[in-house]
Parts: structure tokens; sequence; C-alpha cells
């Protein structure tokens, strides 16, 4: 199932004529898919059907987004008969050369198995055959085919060392797709992909469905991370979650190649790794706590995070740095170093948890706090139906909460 879901979510990034509504309806395919997946309780018969409901999805979609559209084409190849046969000034070479265009559009569009992209190159090479010769047959013309208002943009793509990339087309039709093919050297992989300055994901392929204006395409590489942990593998759903921390800094294994994803966060690691996260700023080191060593690894952590108003004390005196950390926990945590960062938080005003069936086990003083954590889309349930509020926390899903947090702040 974890391949069909990967498969899925790398398809639905090449649109190619798939509508956005079509778009709407496979990705809400594999949300489901994934929903039941990460839903530990999921039983057999569950997860077959979801799979199937997926494949019957993804079938459904490449018919749509392998469709091709050629009414330009044929509407262009019209006007441009009809634009030769009305010769003025246009010489014999120029004529043949008009003809020969209208002859190789042609041929493409009676092409059976013709690309969207070769009908749009097609298109495009045809309307300038007609600019050309309207230069030259009739010089006060405007340019275009029997008044043809075809509008083009162009697409420009770079990129840094590391690899290379391209795109279908770099001259495009406007309302048409162009893909965009991503190559990484050995050694390197995608960091993103920005077009016009908007972050647009990091596949080898995608598609832009629409091309509205100009189009700046940048692709960054950057050296390929690398996995250290036997317990994490690319099929385990926080697997980019524990790279990414691991990569920046945020989270170490609990030895050379163990990460432990499903190992509890104590309140002394939690508080570390926001810490790390913050860029280790000096403190204050009075510490209220007597069960914090102040020669503890986690001890200028815990003042930072303490001063700060992001943790308290279990009592007024006593930190419990060993204390397993609870899914509410985090959210609180979280939503107070959010405050802490001055980030918007208000999205937990209007963020139901009502629908959650374990919702009344969330502590009162967590239920803002876990109202955001969900809103911002850090926290999701369990399951489709539990919010686990109050299970211990584990390393991947702290992975996870920290990547979204951090990314959606950026």
């Amino acid at each position: 199932m974890k391949a069909e879901i990967d498969s899925a979510e790398l398809n639905i990034k090449t649109l190619g004529n798939a509508s956005d509504e079509d778009a709407a309806v496979y990705q809400a395919a594999i949300d489901t898919a994934k929903s039941v997946y990460e839903d530990a309780t999921a039983l057999q018969a569950a997860v077959d059907s979801a799979t199937e409901a997926l494949k019957s999805a993804t079938e459904t979609f490449n018919q749509k987004k392998n469709s091709v559209d050629k009414t330009e084409l044929a509407k262009e190849i019209e006007a441009a008969k009809e634009n030769i046969a009305n010769v003025n000034k246009a010489g014999k070479t120029d004529i043949e050369k008009y003809q020969s265009a209208i002859d190789e559009a042609t041929a493409v569009y009676n092409k059976a198995d013709a690309t969207q992209s070769e009908i749009d190159n097609a298109l495009a090479e045809l309307v300038l055959a007609t600019k050309t010769f309207n230069s030259k047959n009739n010089p006060s013309s405007s340019g275009g085919s029997g008044g043809s208002s075809a509008k083009y943009y162009d697409v420009n793509v770079t990129t840094n060392d590391g690899g290379s990339a391209s795109v279908s087309q770099t001259r495009v039709l406007s309302g048409n797709s162009v893909t965009i093919t991503v190559v990484p050297e050995d050694g390197y992989e995608i960091e993103s992909i920005t077009v016009n300055g908007e972050y647009f994901g990091k596949a080898e392929k995608s598609t832009i469905a629409k091309i509205t204006q100009n189009t700046d395409i940048v692709v960054t590489f950057a050296p390929k991370r690398t996995n250290p942990f036997i317990d994490v593998t690319d099929s385990d759903w926080f697997y980019d979650n524990v790279i990414w921390v691991y990569q920046n800094g945020l989270m170490n294994g609990i030895s050379d190649n163990m990460f432990g994803p499903e190992t509890d966060v104590t309140r002394a690691m939690m508080v570390t790794i926001l810490y790390r996260a913050e860029g280790e700023p000096a403190v204050n080191n009075s510490i209220p706590f007597t069960d914090v060593d102040v020669n503890a690894y986690y001890a200028n952590a815990v003042a930072w995070a303490q001063q700060n108003g992001i943790v308290y004390g279990v009592t007024e005196n006593e930190f419990a740095p060993d204390d397993n950390i609870t899914r509410e926990q985090i959210a609180a945590i979280m939503f107070r170093y959010a405050n802490y960062k001055g980030y918007d938080v208000s999205v937990g005003e209007n963020t139901n948890i009502l629908s959650y069936t374990d919702a009344e086990s969330v502590s009162e003083y967590a239920i803002a706090s876990v109202q955001y954590a969900v809103g911002a889309g850090l926290m999701k349930g369990k399951s489709n139906t539990t919010l686990n509020p109050q299970d211990n926390a584990t390393r991947a899903e702290i992975a996870a909460i920290l990547q979204r947090f951090l990314e959606a702040n950026e």
C-alpha cells in the first residue's frame, strides 16, 4: 500500500491535461489511503479496500491527464490554409516554407499518438511561421493567421550545481501546461523547485498545469542526504521527517545507527530539541528546579525554555526531566513556543476538535494548544477519529511536528 501511495503522490505532480477538479478528487483518494495506512488499528480488509480505491482513482486520473487537446492547432491550421491562399507579395520560396510548416503541423494533428507537448510545439511553430509569412506577404499585418489572438509566454529554467533541468517547452501557449524534468547528478538530490518564487515541490517530474505569464523556474540541488539509521527506512511514514531533523542537527540517534523512532520522548529531550532549533542562545544559568543538574546536557535548554515561558515545572521546584512527555504536552509546548516567536496562532480559534471521539480526554489546560496544533497541521490524529492526547509522544512524532512547524514558519 505504501508503494501505491508514494507512486500516486508522485503521479499527481504531473497534471498533464487533468483539470484542477480531477486533481482534487485524486488527492482525496490519496489522503484517504494515507489515513488508513497510518492507522495502526486498521483491519486488513480496510487496507485492501483503500488500496483498490486508490488504484481505481489512479487509473481514472491517468486517463484524464493523458488526454490531448488539438482544438487550437486545428484552428491555426485552417486559418493558415486560408492565409496562404490569399498571397499578396510573398515570393515562391516564402510560400513553400509556409506550406511546409502547415504540412508539418497537419502531420502532428493527424498523428494518433501525438502528445500534448508535440501538439503545443507544432502550434507554436505554425504561429511563428504565420507571422514570418505575413511580414512578407502583408507587411502591415500585425502577425498571426486570420486574426489569430494566440498568446505565448516564455518559460525559463535555471539550476545550481548538482544536476540539470529542462522543460517540455520554452515558449508556451497561454493556458497550456509545461512539464519540468529534473536529473540530479550522482551524490546530489533535489532540494527544491520554485516557480516564480513560489515553492513547487521537489519531484523529478512535475507539471505546471496552466501557464498564464512569463515563468521562471529555479531548481536547487543539494548533496544527497544519507540515512545512518537501520531502524528508519524509506517506506516509513516518518522517513523524511527523521532525515530532515537529523540533517539539520535538531535530533541525533539514540546510537550511531539507531534513531529509535518509537522511543518515548522525555521532557528533557523535548526542550533540548527546541533549544537547538532556536540556535542555542546564551542563557542565565539560574535554574529554579532542584532536579536539574547544572552540568546535565539539557541544563541550558531547560533554563532557556523556563525563562521564556515555553515550559513549566511539574511543581515549583521540580522539572521531572526524565518523565515521558504526552501528545497534549507537546501541543502545549509548541503553542507556547509559537507565541514566544511571535507567530500567528489564531488558527486554533477556528479549529473544532470535537469530531475526534476522544476530544474529551484533552486536559482543560491543553485544549487551546491542541486546537492550535491540529489547526496548524502540526499534529494529526492517530486515526481518523482519535487524537490520543494522553499517549506518550514518540521520537518519530516529534520529528514530524518539528519539521512541519519550522517549515511552515520559514
